[in-house]
């Protein structure tokens, strides 16, 4: 029979010779991310050696900072690597002048000399510091990534990669200048206004200052998009009062519009809860911009918000103008870039080019969309539609069958990959009293139940590259967790399959937490028990800790897995939320 880690390895290594062969651009960072997976490395940086000192950018992790983009060029006046013409060598020195990692950890170069004598400099870094061991496995592997590296550089007639950010972040880099440079045209316009103009001098200093707002708005609203499309915004939920949120955005704009005629009024269902779990900023930025151009297309006068229960789960926000009637061709092209600003239906309401587009990206981040109706007998109604959650019942019956926390025991595992996910189920683990520990993949759990005495452990079934039937199979067979309840999560129906493998609870995505929490409760845990939570996102990390911590209980969090292990080693985890 063929052996499984063998087979696993020459398809990782099929993988990244076929991307060296074909010359890829992007192999520098696929090696490099290879490189933190295959030897739990935390940064990868690769450089090619120029000009005897001068070191390129070809290749780097994810992790790495930020600085180190493809292409752009570095020195080290202390690196005595350059100084060698070995074809190996390996040299840890703290006052090196190249940080490749955002945290205090350890971190060596190796020399790499390719076949044709081209000579790269690979930067590592680890958590822990490096030892003889580490050097002897990297001199092993270094002919390896030289063999790797020196057949890329071949297929690309010795030409190096231009950059490797995809278009979002392109714009997002380029926008930074250009919004400095309106900023600059801004600040020098301010200047020349207050100077002894003639009237049409100081007409044309005003014109210069009006198009360079216009523009620093479009370059703002760019840098947006971008973000969302690059997966680089994050929705931040947090329960807020609804009704309050609404009547406080309304009468700021009202008092933004002074004088004018300003006719708005807020129609609230009582059905809907007074709390929700809602991403405040974005929601405001919504509803405010909705409130600009709803009172300049009525002049100020008849616009009426709903906020009202929609489908099961849904929040509606309706914004009602029953005595304008739009366009067809406005309707149409609403929410494509650019189109509205130029309607003449539109003039003078002072929308950017990408504003509607970005409300709609907005509204879609959220889990909903933004519509437009219009008719001529109706009116026009603009329709923001957003998932809510259900409240507390549900999540209530689930969490009765974890036990409450007790003195000493109220350690949970959470085993979720989705960053929001575990800092929600972390913040209401807390809150009730237990200690949630985040993990997010197989090994780490096996890790930590040989370790930890868990009072319950929380799994997603669906986490990406784990089977997750399988690993609950392992957790109930375990000797330290065949008594410990399991409660799972899943977004697929699998829920009878998971209770039939020894789960005690079954969620299905979304969770409502407020119910995860008293699932916890019921379990009796102590009101000190450690919960660890580990996730890579840290706004949601924060959010899963205060939740734990709201229960109760202790929160172990920590937003770089490879720490875990460190951070834990002299505690006693009660649970874990998988």
């Amino acid at each position: 029979m063929f052996q499984s880690v063998t087979t696993e390895f020459l398809s990782k290594y099929s993988e990244l010779l076929k991307g060296a062969a074909e010359g890829k651009d992007t192999f520098g960072n696929e090696l490099s991310e290879s490189m933190i997976k295959e030897f739990d490395l935390q940064a990868v940086v690769i450089f090619k050696v120029i000009d005897g000192d001068s070191l390129l950018v070809i290749g780097r992790s994810d992790s790495a900072n930020a600085s180190f983009l493809m292409n752009s060029k570095f020195r080290c006046g202390v690196c005595e690597n350059l100084k060698k013409s070995t074809s190996f060598s390996i040299n840890s020195d703290s006052n090196c002048e190249l940080a490749i990692s955002e945290y205090l950890i350890y971190e060596s170069c190796v020399l790499l000399i390719t076949p044709n004598g081209e000579r790269l400099l690979m930067k590592v870094a680890k958590k822990s510091a490096f030892n003889q061991s580490d050097s002897d496995a990297l001199k092993k592997i270094s002919p390896f990534y030289s063999y790797l590296l020196h057949i890329w550089l071949q297929s690309r007639n010795g030409l190096t990669p231009l950059t490797d950010l995809s278009f979002s972040k392109l714009v997002d880099h380029s926008t930074v200048s250009l919004r400095n440079s309106a900023n600059s045209i801004l600040g020098i316009t301010s200047i020349l206004g207050e100077e002894n103009l003639t009237a049409s001098q100081l007409e044309y200093v005003n014109n210069i200052k009006r198009n360079s707002q216009a523009m620093l708005v479009s370059i703002n609203d760019l840098k947006a998009l971008s973000l969302i499309e690059s997966g680089e915004t994050k929705v931040k939920l947090e329960n807020i009062d609804l009704k309050k949120l609404l009547s406080e955005t309304i009468n700021i704009f009202k008092t933004r519009r002074g004088n004018l005629p300003t006719s708005i009024n807020l129609i609230y269902d009582d059905k809907l809860p007074q709390q929700l779990k809602l991403d405040q900023l974005k929601l405001k930025y919504i509803v405010s911009s909705l409130l600009r151009i709803s009172t300049h297309l009525t002049g100020g006068r008849n616009v009426e918000l709903k906020a009202e229960v929609g489908s099961p789960g849904f929040l509606e926000l309706l914004f009602e103008l029953p005595n304008k009637s739009l366009a067809q061709d406005t309707i149409s092209h609403f929410f494509n870039p650019f189109k509205v600003s130029a309607n003449p239906e539109m003039k003078g309401c002072l929308i950017s080019g990408l504003e509607t587009n970005l409300l709609k990206k907005y509204s879609q981040l959220l889990g909903g969309d933004l519509n437009i109706d219009s008719k001529a007998s109706a009116g026009t109604i603009f329709k923001l539609r957003i998932p809510i959650e259900e409240g507390a019942a549900k999540l209530s019956q689930s969490f009765a069958s974890i036990p409450k926390p007790t003195e000493g025991h109220n350690n949970v595992l959470v085993i979720e990959d989705d960053y929001a996910t575990s800092k929600l189920m972390s913040n209401y683990l807390k809150k009730w009293g237990y200690e949630p520990t985040v993990v997010n993949t197989e090994d780490q759990v096996l890790n930590l139940i040989d370790r930890v005495n868990y009072l319950a452990v929380i799994l997603d079934i669906e986490i990406p590259n784990v089977n997750g039937l399988e690993l609950l199979r392992k957790i109930n067979t375990h000797p330290k967790t065949k008594n410990t309840p399991v409660i799972v999560c899943s977004v697929e129906p699998e829920q009878q399959k998971a209770y039939m493998m020894g789960a005690v609870e079954y969620f299905v995505k979304p969770i409502n937490y407020n119910y995860l929490v008293e699932v916890l409760t019921s379990y009796k845990l102590r009101k000190d028990s450690n919960v660890l939570c580990v996730d890579d996102d840290v706004p949601t990390l924060n959010l899963v800790k205060q939740a734990i911590e709201t229960a109760g209980f202790n929160a172990i969090a920590e937003h770089i897995s490879a720490n875990v292990m460190d951070l834990i080693k002299d505690k006693e985890i009660d649970l874990a939320i998988i």
